[in-house]
């Protein structure tokens, strides 16, 4: 009876000391070698003799002691290993002549047991929170370090958290320090901008829309990225991560600018080329009369001629031109073949009266290739009189151009040229599509060729130009 009540007082004494040891090694407030003291403390408290018995705790250099502690040659070695490899021992001696007996000492030996599985899991959880530790520190000095604009609010707009270089800029901006918890615009009138405009993106990111905006302030551009956060399947708040662009949309703007006047460079040199492309065409003209002796019509279409270059030095020069101008010389133009191919067509030209030619400006030189290939190609292989028809009208903000003959179409007229100059390319078209490449971006110009019949038989050709109105 004496025996087990001895048992029973030995047990209770080591689940005392086992819960105790259980609480001191809950705490992450103190540091590792204060807490192994501290357990190698309690464990006498469990032992049946005090005085015969002595431990020691060793976790790598580190060596923790009873007051008492000896080497004995009885001792129990409970060996453990904690997650990061850190390898360590409970030591517990037994002086001769020891009081406890075995049973005792079997109970004592499941308690020391207990206790290094114990501090193995403790170990490992004190690591995993210095890797937790060391990461958050990182990653607040990553983030604090970084250019990016990082907070966060609650729906309430107010701040779980933020860095420092948010909190640079509030503070240079506005003059106040922000603080967590606190809503930025609370008795700060020159934040109302913020409250105003921010709100309803707030809403949004806490609607569980993930989104990015570009917003200034005094010149100065951020793109911003803002998420929802999610806790237990609710949005709880939102992150705002911000980005300074300015540079980049400064750079962008640059090689815009540097774009354009590269494509500009490019149409000057189209110009160039177009140019003599066109006065070709009218010196074979003025040739033609001077072989078929012909003076007077030679000085008068020599006349017009001299008239058209004139214009058409003045057209190429600018990349654009008011609309009269472009129409003045189409006229002219359209004078001159007439002359050479001696009333072969009939010109009608219409202008909507709400077309305002003199405030309109046009691409220069846009329309003159079409027309030329109009007569030269579609009326001129006609057999009997044809017709040519050019029209300007206003739809919404564009400038809508047709040029329309009857003449043989496109498919004849190809035919012809290959028989009779098969190694010519029609430049002031091929020359003009390339220009309305470069400057569809610009003006909104378009162009579509129409083959026209007339029961099933080719009956022209219609071009429709669309542009966009400068004025």
């Amino acid at each position: 009876m004496e025996q087990n009540t001895s048992l029973f007082e030995g047990e209770t004494r080591a689940l005392r000391v086992l819960y105790k040891c259980n609480q001191v090694l809950q705490r992450r407030d103190v540091p590792v070698h204060a807490v192994l003291e501290e357990i190698v403390q309690l464990l006498p408290n469990s032992w049946q003799d005090i005085d015969s018995t002595c431990a020691r705790i060793v976790v790598a250099e580190m060596e923790f002691a009873t007051p008492n502690y000896v080497q004995t040659s009885d001792v129990e070695c409970f060996q453990f290993t904690s997650k990061d490899g850190l390898q360590g021992r409970l030591e517990v001696a037994y002086a001769a002549g020891s009081k406890t007996t075995n049973e005792q000492r079997s109970k004592e030996k499941e308690l020391h047991t207990m206790l290094a599985d114990m501090i193995s899991i403790y170990l490992s959880r004190r690591f995993d929170e210095d890797i937790v530790r060391k990461a958050e520190s990182n990653q607040r000095a990553m983030v604090d370090n970084t250019n990016f604009i990082v907070w966060s609010v609650n729906r309430d707009y107010q701040l779980i958290s933020f860095n420092k270089p948010f909190a640079n800029i509030i503070k240079h901006r506005f003059g106040t320090t922000p603080q967590v918890g606190q809503r930025l615009t609370d008795g700060i009138d020159r934040l109302n901008r913020l409250r105003d405009e921010w709100s309803p993106l707030y809403d949004k990111a806490l609607g569980g829309e993930t989104f990015k905006i570009t917003w200034g302030f005094n010149e100065v551009y951020h793109e911003y990225t803002l998420n929802p956060i999610i806790e237990d399947a609710k949005v709880i708040g939102a992150t705002i991560f911000g980005e300074d662009i300015t540079e980049r949309l400064r750079l962008e703007k640059e090689m815009q600018i540097m774009n354009k006047r590269l494509a500009e460079s490019r149409l000057m040199a189209i110009r160039a080329a177009m140019n003599p492309h066109f006065i070709f065409n009218c010196l074979n003209s003025i040739q033609y009369y001077i072989m078929e002796n012909d003076q007077r019509s030679a000085v008068k279409y020599l006349s017009k001629f001299s008239k058209l270059i004139r214009a058409t030095l003045d057209n190429s020069v600018h990349s654009k031109g008011r609309l009269s101008a472009a129409i003045d010389l189409i006229i002219l133009y359209v004078e001159l073949e007439t002359l050479r191919f001696e009333g072969k067509f009939d010109f009608k030209l219409e202008i909507d009266p709400s077309v305002d030619i003199e405030s309109i400006e046009i691409p220069s030189l846009l329309i003159q290739p079409y027309v030329e290939n109009a007569i030269v190609h579609g009326l001129n292989n006609k057999k009997d009189k044809g017709s040519l028809r050019i029209s300007f009208a206003l739809q919404e903000k564009m400038l809508y151009i047709e040029v329309e003959d009857d003449g043989v179409g496109r498919k004849a007229a190809a035919e012809v040229k290959k028989s009779s100059q098969p190694e010519h390319r029609s430049l002031g078209v091929m020359l003009t599509e390339e220009r309305l490449k470069l400057i569809n971006g610009e003006t909104g110009a378009l162009v579509e060729t129409v083959d026209l019949e007339r029961k099933g038989v080719p009956s022209g050709t219609l071009v429709k130009i669309l542009v966009k109105v400068v004025e």
